[in-house]
C-alpha cells in the first residue's frame, strides 16, 4: 500500500507540474504572449538608437502563422521599453516583462495580418510585423 501511495503521489505531482507548464496568457487577435518557453522562429532586438529613444531590429519584420516571435530587450540607455500592439489588445510585452535589458518576450501569432506596434514609453519607437 505504501508503494501505491508513493506512485499516486508522484503521478499527481507530475500532472500538476505539466499543467503549470502549459500556462501563458492568450489574447484576442494574433495569439498568446508568454515569457520565453520555446524556440523563437523570429527574433526582434530592442536596441539603443542614438537618434531616437530606441529601436526594433529588424523593422519591419515578417513571420508565418504559428511562429513564435521573440523580442529581446537589449537597451539600457533609455529605461525600459515595450512591444505593444497599436490596437492595444493583440499583444503587450508589459503584461509579462518589465522591458529592461536582458528581458525577453514571446508571442505566438495565430492569424495572418500586419501588426503595427510601439513602445508605450517612447512615442517615436514604432515597429511592424507582417504574418503570412
Amino acid at each position: 500500500m505504501t508503494a501505491s501511495r508513493l506512485i499516486n503521489g508522484l503521478c499527481l505531482g507530475m500532472l500538476a507540474a505539466g499543467i503549470a507548464g502549459c500556462g501563458g496568457s492568450s489574447s484576442s487577435g494574433g495569439g498568446g504572449g508568454t515569457t520565453p518557453a520555446g524556440n523563437a522562429a523570429v527574433t526582434i532586438k530592442v536596441v539603443f538608437d542614438a537618434t531616437n529613444s530606441g529601436k526594433y531590429d529588424p523593422n519591419p519584420a515578417s513571420a508565418k502563422v504559428g511562429d513564435i516571435v521573440e523580442w529581446d530587450f537589449d537597451d539600457d540607455q533609455n529605461g525600459p521599453h515595450t512591444a505593444t500592439s497599436d490596437d492595444g489588445s493583440t499583444f503587450n510585452s508589459q503584461d509579462k516583462v518589465t522591458g529592461n535589458k536582458g528581458d525577453k518576450y514571446q508571442f505566438t501569432f495565430t492569424k495572418a495580418g500586419t501588426f503595427p506596434y510601439h513602445c508605450t514609453f517612447h512615442a517615436n519607437m514604432k515597429g511592424s510585423i507582417t504574418v503570412q
